[in-house]
């Protein structure tokens, strides 16, 4: 793993016991890999994390071209395969371990990009539900304890969905979620999740396939979802075939599922990647 902390490129990271990160999770992170090596929708993952910041309180203490610079330094030094990016934001030391009172600090990682399993792009995965929704959903903070805690006692399952106050499947710990019905491909609204960089490729590439809703699919009426699916930067589009154990479809991958994997392969493997409006979409 290669790393810079504070503007500085260090062999180990080194996180003070005062950071509000670490004691309160006080902090805003952003994830984002590589392909064929350059950086996948870099800019918009920064616009993302400025706004996460920006909402919670922090300000980005450097340039989106100094952090750009970062990375693809660190990108440089990395041999091999297809690398992960993240990007930390906390609020810093704490004498209290409370109130912010120092400047934030800054970490960029930069370390081997880990995907799950082939086979499970081919069998599908299966999630679980909680009966509650991510506080400050169109953050990306370092807060994960429910989703978490759910995995960690159901090692069965890939992905725990989040469930708002109508019990409408909203989102996963870590991903997007979609599924399609008779209607077309369902969504949560975007102002109730997170706005994911792979999930507003999925749509833009879905609007030329199907009728794309954005409108959630409420838990009692999983039996009415044909196919199912997560999206996230690692796992890009994962089926899901089964949600607490309750079959999705036919309990296999669909074919619109995997006309959607087929279509983001494409993309990716594109020289030009269309540049995605964020501010648009979280603001």
């Amino acid at each position: 793993m290669l790393a810079l902390v504070d503007g500085q490129y260090v062999d180990e990271v080194a996180l003070s016991i005062h950071d509000l990160g670490f004691l309160r999770g006080y902090g805003v992170f952003d994830y984002l890999r590589t392909y064929k090596g350059r950086p996948f929708h870099l800019q918009e993952h920064l616009q993302r994390l400025a706004y996460s910041a920006k909402e919670i309180g922090l300000q980005l203490p450097y340039s989106f071209s100094q952090i750009t610079y970062w990375i693809e330094n660190l990108l440089h030094k990395m041999s091999g395969a297809e690398s992960s990016i993240k990007i930390i934001l906390t609020a810093g030391d704490s004498p209290d371990h409370f109130f912010p009172q120092g400047p934030c600090r800054f970490i960029i990682l930069v370390y081997p990009l880990v995907t799950p399993k082939s086979a499970l792009y081919t069998q599908g995965v299966h999630a679980i539900t909680l009966n509650t929704a991510r506080p400050l959903p169109k953050v990306k903070s370092l807060y994960y304890v429910p989703g978490v805690y759910a995995l960690a006692q159901n090692r069965q399952a890939t992905e725990a969905l989040y469930l708002g106050e109508k019990k409408e499947i909203l989102e996963g710990t870590t991903s997007n979620f979609f599924s399609f019905t008779k209607a077309g491909l369902h969504t949560a609204d975007e102002d109730n999740v997170i706005f994911g960089i792979t999930r507003a490729v999925v749509l833009r590439l879905a609007n030329d396939l199907f009728p794309v809703l954005h409108a959630p699919v409420f838990y009692q009426n999983i039996s009415l979802i044909e196919e199912a699916f997560i999206t996230s930067s690692s796992r890009e589009i994962l089926p899901v075939i089964s949600i607490d154990g309750i079959p999705i479809g036919k309990g296999i991958v669909g074919e619109r599922t995997k006309q959607l994997m087929r279509s983001f392969t494409e993309y990716t493997e594109g020289f030009v990647w269309p540049e995605i409006f964020v501010e648009r979409h979280i603001s």
